[in-house]
């Protein structure tokens, strides 16, 4: 008698809808509706050690942050609409800079200042706030959510900020 082979498992296909998430849930379903709730629960940047322009505002480091503040407003006049901070790998300082440069051009108040934490993939600025937002760009292109409910107003200060929302494997989809 001969041994009898072990049948590999069939393979699974599954069809799943461009607008549908893991979980089964809708992508445009709408989550939010009504008075925005991030105008109303105000937020402040918690003291973390890597957010010098709270916690050390008269140290060096902060004052390396206007300094640099300064010479991209010399580089470019007041036209400057738009920083985009990047890097070629994860942990080399993208929010660390971006965090402090923002803190550093709404410390002057001469205009309103969005920080967009647009890496869907490991959001790190919304760590930073507290209580913790719950919806952010993620959200907003997937259409469950609409830019007033995202938008976070922080405490004492004219910055705003926009989180990037709940992690996302591919980015990519979203767009």
């Amino acid at each position: 008698m001969k041994p009898r082979r072990k049948s590999k498992p069939p393979i699974r296909f599954e069809v799943k809808r461009p607008n549908e998430e893991e979980d089964g849930s809708k992508q445009n379903e709408m989550i939010t509706a009504g008075v925005p709730l991030a105008k109303l629960i105000k937020r402040k940047i918690i003291k973390a050690p890597e957010v010098v322009m709270i916690g050390q505002a008269h140290s060096l480091a902060a004052e390396r942050f206007r300094r640099l503040k300064t010479t991209l407003l010399n580089e470019q006049g007041d036209s400057i609409q738009v920083i985009v901070v990047t890097s070629s790998g994860p942990g080399e300082g993208k929010s660390l800079v971006s965090t402090n440069l923002s803190m550093a051009f709404a410390a002057d108040k001469q205009g309103d200042v969005l920080l967009i934490d647009a890496d869907m993939r490991r959001p790190s600025i919304g760590r930073l706030l507290d209580p913790a937002p719950k919806l952010g760009l993620t959200e907003i292109l997937r259409g469950q959510t609409e830019l007033d409910h995202a938008i976070i107003e922080l405490e004492n200060s004219p910055l705003r900020v926009l989180p990037s929302g709940t992690p996302v494997r591919n980015p990519v989809d979203l767009l």
